[in-house]
């Protein structure tokens, strides 16, 4: 017996080879710009920073938003308590941490800024 299938006429299907793919290409998000890291802050620039001063004026100094590392309450509500981790330039694991409460700094603190 051969390797061949005889079709009797009226019996025969078409059949269509799979068209290969092109490869994935990277999705917008993979390519988006490095504007979505993180800022740093030098110890000159945690040195301007001072109790009482807004968030946004503290991002303002710093250059853009540290990490979220906690959030107590709602925005808005009274006690809405944030802090934010910035990583720091100078020694290894130098960072600065701000503590706000109603969106006002009430405790700064740092380590290994240079």
């Amino acid at each position: 017996m051969s390797g061949w299938l005889d079709v009797a006429p009226g019996n025969q299907r078409n059949t269509v080879a799979p068209v290969p793919t092109a490869p994935a290409t990277p999705t917008q998000e993979a390519t988006a710009p490095a504007a979505t890291e993180k800022a740093t802050i030098t110890k000159s620039e945690f040195e301007q920073i001072e109790n009482g001063m807004s968030f946004e004026e503290v991002k303002k100094i710093v250059g853009g938003e540290g990490k979220l590392l906690a959030e107590v309450g709602k925005k808005g509500e009274e006690g809405h308590t944030i802090v934010y981790m910035y990583k720091g330039e100078g020694a290894i694991g130098a960072n600065a941490n701000f503590s706000f409460q109603g969106g006002i700094l009430q405790v700064k603190s740092q380590i290994g800024l240079q």
